[in-house]
């Protein structure tokens, strides 16, 4: 079946058994824009792929958060088109940056918001330690139309500029991305001054980092 969402590409998963080699995400808790079933495959200790059928693409975000009572975290490691599926790597940790199964959350989306909604914006930050730059065009999305820029204030703290959103309503979303244990968060976001991100190693310090943020309202 392929009930394509018009405006973009959209997908998410509820990975509800890490334990597990290969399985179906559950149904009541998965969705694919192409309307076609998302799988998750686990490779080794805290190491997860999700693939999503008929979505495929060399763009477009990713957001991942670990799920459960659990001392854990997940990032996105990487994720790329293999034929006309999207695959997505998932890679878990303790918060001491030990590499643990766990439960988790991912969603990816392409040329829409991470909610299909506007307005949004999203952006793989991928030079961490540039002083100012613009996101890779095809990882970068703002529905206004405007360009998303980055700029790094020190170790580990970003600002991200969304030109045309209304940064005093919405939500605000980050992910590390790689495939070691650091990890970012949200300090805060305003209508002046942008978004702010702060990277951090496992054991709390301060690290610049490749890391996804997405904004929706």
């Amino acid at each position: 079946m392929n009930t394509a969402y018009r405006g973009g590409r959209f997908g998410h998963v509820w990975a509800d058994q890490p334990s597990t080699g290969a399985y179906t995400a559950s149904r009541t808790y998965q969705f694919n824009s192409a309307g076609y079933t998302n799988t998750v495959t686990r490779s080794g200790l805290g190491r997860y792929t999700v693939r999503l059928p008929a979505i495929g693409s060399a763009a477009g975000h990713v957001q991942v958060t670990a799920y459960g009572d659990v001392l854990a975290r997940c990032k996105a490691v990487n994720w790329y088109p293999s034929g006309t599926a999207q695959l997505v790597n998932v890679r878990c940790f303790t918060l001491g940056g030990a590499l643990r199964d766990t439960r988790f959350t991912m969603t990816y989306a392409r040329d829409t918001g991470i909610l299909r909604t506007t307005p949004a914006a999203y952006a793989w930050a991928n030079q961490p330690t540039a002083s100012s730059y613009y996101p890779s065009a095809a990882y970068r999305y703002n529905s206004a139309g405007y360009t998303n820029r980055i700029t790094r204030h020190g170790v580990g703290v970003y600002r991200v500029s969304t030109p045309g959103m209304s940064l005093g309503y919405g939500d605000v979303q980050v992910t590390a991305y790689g495939g070691d244990s650091r990890h970012c968060k949200v300090d805060y976001w305003t209508p002046s001054t942008g978004i702010q991100v702060r990277c951090f190693t496992a054991s709390g310090a301060p690290a610049d980092t490749y890391y996804d943020v997405s904004f929706v309202r």
